[in-house]
């Protein structure tokens, strides 16, 4: 009998502890990637020109988050941003319209910058933190 029961226990335990070092770390920082790493100095990959696009920390916004954000493409001054979910919404000269919304893939530590709607969009490798 207790043959049987360890033949069942030890396969559900082993699944289960691989279960808990694959899947769960990711999961666990997924949200919080943007939140931390996107912060720095990004350059647009492709052809020349290629601008950049500086991102900053600054205290406020939604949940406490907010981001100070100076994209060289459509200005030299900087706009407001706030973390939204697991992107960064950047805030055009009124304050009420996300003009760009930033996303960030972790693996190739790159951003994508969109339009919304998925307009105007551009790759960006990091340059410094």
């Amino acid at each position: 009998m207790f043959k049987k029961v360890l033949l069942i226990v030890v396969p559900v335990l082993i699944v289960a502890v691989l279960a808990a070092v694959v899947i769960v770390p990711p999961l666990l920082t997924h949200g919080v990637a943007i939140e931390t790493r996107a912060v720095g100095v990004w350059q647009e990959s492709g052809s020349p020109p290629a601008y950049r696009l500086t991102i900053e920390r600054v205290p406020g916004g939604a949940g406490g988050v907010g981001y100070s954000v100076t994209y060289t493409r459509t200005s030299k001054v900087p706009f407001p941003a706030v973390l939204a979910g697991d992107e960064i919404h950047v805030w055009g000269e009124n304050n009420r319209d996300v003009v760009w919304v930033i996303d960030y893939n972790a693996r190739t530590d790159t951003l994508l910058v969109t339009r919304p709607g998925g307009r105007d969009l551009h790759g960006l490798r990091r340059v410094s933190e």
